[in-house]
């Protein structure tokens, strides 16, 4: 009987290390929420022109419970489209403007919470806009999806991109 149970245990060490080192990264759909009307009214018709701050993959773990990955350069290309549908419905063209708007997804954490019949996993992060005069904000956004993990950063970045289109430093340069 303890030979065979020592037999049994190789391939579990094998799993147990072979899931360990797993990791998967988080990509944000930036169709999965829509920024609603209750944002601060902005000057149209205008262009303005949204630039991503990271010119390739910048991948972080923000979770190392099971490895969780995000590329900064995808959450921000997602922040960036989620703010350019709500902008387009209001008049604004995101495009060749002459305002330019430099956007980066910063400080991403998540945790997991387990509790049966409960669980929820918890994002924060910072989105951080450098407008083309100078000025400068960075809106933080935290969100808890009881769904998954993809969700909790979907509605964290439409938080800080809510967010964004509510600051005043933000305001101020689009409607001046």
């Amino acid at each position: 009987m303890l030979k065979s149970f020592r037999i049994a245990w190789p391939p579990l060490i094998a799993l147990a290390v072979t899931l360990a080192g797993c990791a998967h990264t988080m990509m944000a759909n930036p169709v999965t929420f829509s920024v609603r009307g209750d944002t601060a009214r902005l000057r149209a018709p205008q262009s303005i022109t949204l630039k991503n701050g990271y010119s390739s993959e910048t991948k972080m773990i923000v979770y190392q419970g099971a490895i969780w990955n995000v590329d900064m350069l995808q959450l921000t290309d997602a922040a960036i489209q989620m703010m350019s549908r709500h902008l387009a419905k209001n008049g604004i063209k995101v495009g060749a403007g002459e305002k330019t708007i430099t956007l980066r997804v910063r400080d991403v954490k998540a945790s997991f919470i387990a509790i049966p019949f409960a669980d929820r996993v918890n994002t924060s992060l910072n989105l951080e806009a450098q407008m083309g005069d100078g000025t400068a904000s960075t809106v933080p956004a935290v969100n808890g999806s009881p769904l998954s993990a993809q969700r909790s950063i979907e509605g964290a970045l439409l938080f800080a991109v809510t967010g964004l289109l509510n600051d005043a430093q933000f305001v101020g340069y689009v409607n001046h």
